[in-house]
């Protein structure tokens, strides 16, 4: 029961997720770290967002069937009945809510709903099927966690929440733009409406090469403006490097597929990198 416990929550996407909401945590902690507060938002966000996965996982129990990449998840959470998954949820999403709500503070929690209700409702529900523009209603709500985590110490929203706000936001395109490639099969057996399933790969590429050359400029941004040192601007020179030798290769390459595995992997890197980059800057 355990093993499908997990699967249903999706703990890498709430890992990855709750890697930007402890960073954006750090940003604001510069003048010293409240580690009782950092543990209950820790908490009460990472509730949320099992909330979040495992309604993801009931809503999309159908077109995930047809879907290679979460073909194995299926198999391991279809014997949980339906209304098993809605208590779930909901018990994760009460908990979340009242933990963030009496331990670290109503602002955090209303940035926290809005990523919520976006991913839940407006990605999942309605938009993730039916429309192209999906994947950027879905970055919204991705974006959302480094701003929860930010607030979370500074009870305000300011510039350097925002910018991690659009770091996660722009980086989220060309890294699921790139699972699209690379998995296009999967979507378009499932009818989702991805942008290289509407209109192609070469189109997608255009849009990826955008996304990424403006990803490229917002990473140097809390740089430029003080919020972070030279721990952090090292590996962002360094990723600026193999991102723009990456989005330049893929208008040459033969073999689409492997680029953009390539694409996808060095996105995973390069957030993981800036993440640890903002943590280590703060803590040293």
């Amino acid at each position: 029961m355990l093993n499908r416990l997990l699967y249903l929550i999706k703990p890498g996407i709430v890992f990855s997720n709750l890697l930007t909401a402890v960073t954006g945590f750090m940003l604001a902690s510069i003048n010293g770290i409240n580690f009782s507060l950092l543990l209950f938002s820790i908490v009460g966000i990472t509730l949320v967002l099992c909330s979040a996965t495992s309604l993801n996982n009931y809503l999309d129990r159908d077109i995930d069937k047809l879907m290679t990449r979460t073909a194995e998840r299926v198999s391991k959470i279809e014997h949980i009945n339906p209304f098993v998954m809605l208590i779930i949820s909901s018990v994760f999403f009460i908990l979340g809510c009242l933990t963030i709500y009496f331990f670290v503070n109503l602002l955090t929690l209303i940035v926290t709903l809005v990523g919520y209700f976006v991913y839940v409702v407006v990605y999942t529900m309605f938009l993730k099927r039916t429309s192209v523009y999906s994947t950027v209603v879905g970055s919204l709500s991705g974006a959302v966690l480094p701003l929860a985590g930010y607030v979370a110490v500074a009870n305000t929203i300011d510039l350097a929440g925002i910018l991690l706000f659009l770091i996660l936001l722009i980086w989220q395109m060309p890294h699921f733009y790139a699972i699209g490639i690379y998995r296009l099969n999967d979507y378009t057996q499932a009818k989702i409406q991805i942008l290289p399933v509407q209109y192609g790969i070469t189109r997608t590429k255009y849009h990826m090469f955008a996304w990424s050359m403006l990803f490229l400029v917002v990473i140097f941004l809390p740089y430029v403006y003080g919020f972070v040192g030279i721990i952090y601007l090292v590996p962002t020179v360094i990723i600026f490097i193999f991102w723009s030798y990456l989005a330049v290769k893929g208008f040459f390459v033969q073999d689409d597929i492997k680029w953009a595995k390539q694409t996808f992997f060095l996105s995973i890197m390069s957030l993981t990198t800036l993440c640890l980059s903002i943590i280590f800057d703060v803590l040293i």
